[in-house]
Formats: structure tokens, sequence, C-alpha cells
């Protein structure tokens, strides 16, 4: 019989002693006498939880974004996102306080911000998204890059397209065609998405 244990601490070493029985409910006889069997497991290291970098897009609603927090354009695609008039929240997400970015067919720059650069090892980004609209392409909203001033290497990128009135989000690991889910999700529903790289 295996045991299954939670909530146990990080880098702690735990000890059992397994005791033997026989009958059950209010007449268990342990075997107590004789060698005890033991073991020991020390668990793993905690994972580091270190914040990169938090946005929570608090700015003048209606103003552009570029040159805002740190906020740069690398491309000239078309018009500056804008800070939107209202943010998005979810329930238990503690950066859910403050605005959001809207990001439309005709507001589309590619902006990109700085966070402490890493050598290796994995990193996770998440954010809230709320996709409204009837019909979209696939297209990619955001994703890592190895400057904040050059689209050169993007990675980790996140795509959304709607079809038949569902959004499907997709990923890539970097410039490679993306893959997308195969789950339907609501227009205009908030959603929490978390982003592994390695």
């Amino acid at each position: 019989h295996l045991a299954n244990y939670t909530a146990l601490s990080a880098s702690t070493t735990y000890y059992f002693k397994i005791f033997s029985y026989t009958n059950s409910s209010t007449n268990i006889n342990y075997k107590i006498d004789g060698t005890i069997p033991t073991a020991s497991l020390t668990t793993a290291a905690a994972p580091s939880t270190t914040l990169l970098f938090e946005e929570k897009f608090n700015y003048v609603a209606a103003s552009d974004l570029a040159a805002q927090g740190g906020w740069q354009i690398i491309g000239a695609d078309g018009t500056n996102l804008q800070v939107s008039s209202s943010g998005l929240s979810y329930s238990g997400y503690p950066s859910s306080s403050g605005l959001a970015a809207d990001i439309t067919s005709s507001r589309d720059d590619d902006l990109g911000n700085n966070y402490a650069a890493q050598s290796g090892g994995t990193i996770y980004y998440s954010f809230l998204v709320n996709v409204s609209g009837t019909t979209g392409a696939g297209t990619y909203f955001t994703g890592l890059n190895t400057t904040a001033t050059s689209s050169a290497t993007y990675t980790g990128r996140v795509f959304a397209k709607i079809s038949s009135g569902y959004v499907n989000f997709g990923l890539s690991k970097s410039t490679e065609t993306e893959t997308y889910s195969s789950t339907n999700y609501s227009v205009k529903t908030t959603y929490l998405l978390v982003v592994k790289y390695e």
C-alpha cells in the first residue's frame, strides 16, 4: 500500500516507521515487537519565485502606452497601443488590479519592456486576456524576446484566433508556425493564461 503525502515543506527530511497490522476497524492489532521497518525521504528544494517583471498598466486611461513605464516601440506596424479605460480581473490572481492594454486591428504596434535577463532555467509568465469580436485570423499578441527594442528573436509567443464565435489560443516556441489548442473558449470572457518557457 503506497501513501501520498501533501503540504510537505521543501528541503526537509521526513522519517517514517512502518507498522504492519491485522484486523480492521476498532479491532486492529499492530505488530510492534521485533524490528520495525523505517524509511526517510528529503523533499526537493522549492522552485525560485523571483518576480522578474510585473505590469498593471496603472497609467492614464486612453493614453498611448509607448513611453510609459519603460514600454518602447519595436516596430512601426500601426498606431500605438492604448491603455484601456477598464482593467481585467480574475479571482485569486494577485495582479488583477490596474487597467489593461487595448490591442485592436487599428492599434497594433509592437511594444517591448525590460526584465532581468535570464541565461537559463525556466520562466513562467502569466497574464489576463479577454478577446472580443466575431472573426479574426490567428496572430500573436505577447511573447518573450532577447531585447526590448528588437523583434529579432521572439520566444514563447501566444496567439489568438476567433472562429465560429469561439476563441482558440495558440503557442509557438520561437518563429515557427503556432500550434492552437482544440479547446473553444468564449469571447468577451476573461481568462488567466500561464506560459512555461524553458
